[in-house]
């Protein structure tokens, strides 16, 4: 079995952040969380990370802003971006900063690890 996979979850909702830490943690993951993006952008800066969950709106800082700085920083780590109102225009500007999966919130916990997984497969292809 390979390494577990290194995971920044970034959500403005501390419950959040706690239930989707347990639920990935159980399917082997390393969960770090941040609360916001200056959190974010300190563990990026000293960890290695296989992969960034982080949420669109968040006080004081755009999830698209954090997309755009995680891409600049290290363009081959894949980024996944959720919301609750995930608009087609919203869905759009994510992609045009290269987000590699948008969720729409609530999304089973399944969902989320399929859209791992095929990501860490898509990685190591590379």
């Amino acid at each position: 079995m390979g390494q577990p996979i290194k995971i920044l979850l970034v959500d403005n909702e501390q419950d959040f952040l706690d239930l989707f830490k347990v639920l990935l943690e159980l399917d082997g993951a390393v969960v770090t969380c941040a609360l916001n993006y200056n959190e974010a952008l300190g563990h990026i800066e000293k960890e290695e990370f296989d992969i960034v969950i982080t949420d669109y709106s968040m006080p004081r800082m755009h999830g698209l802003y954090l997309l755009e700085m995680i891409k600049d920083a290290r363009p081959d780590l894949p980024v996944i971006v959720m919301s609750v109102v995930f608009t087609e225009e919203r869905k759009q500007q994510a992609r045009e900063r290269n987000a590699d999966l948008l969720l729409d919130k609530p999304f089973e916990r399944e969902v989320l690890i399929e859209g791992i997984r095929k990501l860490m497969r898509k990685k190591k292809g590379k």
